[in-house]
């Protein structure tokens, strides 16, 4: 069935004079967020998701045509991204800020795309979009190339809200864990190790960071995001869940978050959380039931 076009569309395509710029806001899971756009100099635009007018630097990029159909299939697409340098606000500012850099550490993974139509003249700008990043990231000399799925495609995960599990079905603080990250977020510093394990000056007891998440802000390893696979309070000692690209040097900071193994002992002992925990640790097993 036909679908009717929005007022602000049909302003949009009536007048063929104007110019229309694509707007990207790249939302990462470490929650960094970057703004570009495909123009050819920097602007300031308010798209109306709730933060405010902010600056869009320059990134030009190569985007597939994108085909949806009526029955809410979109196909997958590529953005051909150059290996420049971006200015990250808290970054530093040494050149291992580039596209290709960040890829290699990891940092696309995942990451959320939302892509918007902006009209310089008119001011409107028009929510196109929403992507996420997913398989393999092409690394090249001169360009990176990445692969995006439709938000839509998560529709297709065929698994209840709620699964009958010994285990909590919420994720760390996810809305309906209700942990405020930011809270639970803590700063330290490398002082030895290799790319695999490292030494810190943590203090927490054994295990307490273990499936948590540590991201590198300075250093050659900045932006790095890894899986804490195990924590030991002797010397403050990480275990990666792969290796960082380069060893870090001692002095290298960090931030950390505690994981959680979504047992009921771990929401009350250690996160105090017990009011929102979701699984069925007193079912009985399938063998056990008489």
């Amino acid at each position: 069935m036909p679908k009717d076009a929005t007022a602000a569309f049909e302003a949009l395509m009536a007048d063929q004079e104007r110019r229309v710029i694509t707007l990207f806001v790249w939302r990462f899971v470490s929650t960094m967020v970057i703004r570009t756009t495909d123009y050819d100099q920097s602007v300031e635009v308010d798209v109306g998701d709730g933060d405010g007018l902010q600056d869009y630097m320059v990134l030009p990029c190569e985007r597939q045509p994108i085909e949806a159909r009526a029955d809410l299939q979109i196909e997958d697409t590529t953005l051909v991204l150059p290996n420049a340098d971006v200015i990250i606000e808290g970054a530093t500012p040494e050149p291992g800020n580039s596209i290709a850099m960040m890829a290699a550490a990891g940092l696309f993974d995942d990451c959320e795309v939302t892509i918007y139509l902006h009209d310089l003249e008119g001011g409107n700008t028009l929510h196109h979009s929403d992507w996420i990043v997913q398989g393999a990231i092409d690394i090249a000399r001169t360009h990176v190339t990445i692969h995006l799925q439709s938000e839509l495609s998560r529709l297709t995960i065929l698994e209840p809200r709620t699964v009958v599990q010994e285990q909590c079905n919420n994720c760390v603080y996810d809305a309906a864990c209700g942990l405020d990250r930011d809270a639970w977020t803590q700063t330290g510093v490398v002082t030895g190790g290799t790319k695999a394990v490292l030494q810190t000056n943590l203090t927490q007891a054994d295990a307490y960071h273990d499936l948590g998440e540590i991201q590198f802000t300075t250093g050659d390893n900045w932006g790095a995001v890894r899986t804490v696979m195990k924590y030991v309070q002797a010397s403050g000692a990480i275990t990666l869940s792969s290796p960082l690209r380069k060893t870090p040097a001692a002095g290298d900071q960090f931030t950390i978050v505690p994981g959680c193994d979504r047992t009921i002992a771990t929401c009350r002992e250690k996160f105090f959380n017990l009011g929102r925990f979701r699984g069925f640790p007193f079912v009985p097993r399938p063998e056990t039931v008489l």
